[in-house]
């Protein structure tokens, strides 16, 4: 039967998909108003930060996670995640913007290792609920966030606060960060 251990790695998994959505719906937004750009930089700039994901996920995420542990490069990603929309929200010049795309990039760690140390938290028979159920939350997610981040990114360029939207995903990720960071791993590999 699935335990209340799961409940704070399904919590991380949540959220960093809800932080991830808010940078989804409202990324062009942003970077039109704080920088002006059009929609050709903007998509160029995308475009780069999706192929480096791309390449990072196929070619580093896995040693990297054998390297820590599941637990730990969850919060290693989880920090970084962190750190990227955090940084975001008070970004002012476009090469700060970039290096803080790489840290994101470098974030991505935490979601594959998380979902790892779910599968290893079940028994074989549960992983489809487990799985299932990750994507439901994810879908819930990617339906309701962008609407609020929407409302939050319109009332905050009402008040001069651009990033605040950022400053709230960073803040739920510390949040779900900080609970898998002290979440006892219950089953040892």
């Amino acid at each position: 039967m699935l335990g209340l251990g799961l409940i704070v790695p399904a919590l991380l998994t949540a959220v960093t998909g809800d932080a991830a959505a808010v940078h989804q719906s409202t990324w062009t937004f942003f970077l039109t108003h704080q920088f002006a750009w059009g929609t050709a930089r903007i998509g160029t700039v995308l475009a780069a930060g999706a192929l480096a994901g791309a390449l990072f996920q196929a070619g580093a995420v896995g040693p990297v996670v054998r390297r820590l542990g599941d637990k730990r490069a969850a919060v290693v990603g989880g920090l970084l995640g962190v750190v990227a929309l955090a940084g975001t929200a008070f970004v002012t010049a476009p090469w700060s913007l970039h290096l803080l795309q790489a840290v994101g990039v470098l974030a991505a760690t935490g979601g594959a290792a998380t979902q790892s140390w779910l599968s290893r938290l079940v028994r074989p028979d549960e992983q489809g609920t487990v799985q299932g159920a990750l994507t439901s939350i994810g879908a819930a997610a990617e339906t309701m966030v962008p609407v609020a981040a929407g409302v939050v990114f319109a009332w905050s360029l009402a008040n001069a606060a651009p990033g605040l939207v950022f400053v709230g995903a960073a803040v739920f990720a510390a949040g779900s960060t900080l609970l898998l960071a002290t979440t006892p791993d219950l089953r040892q590999p």
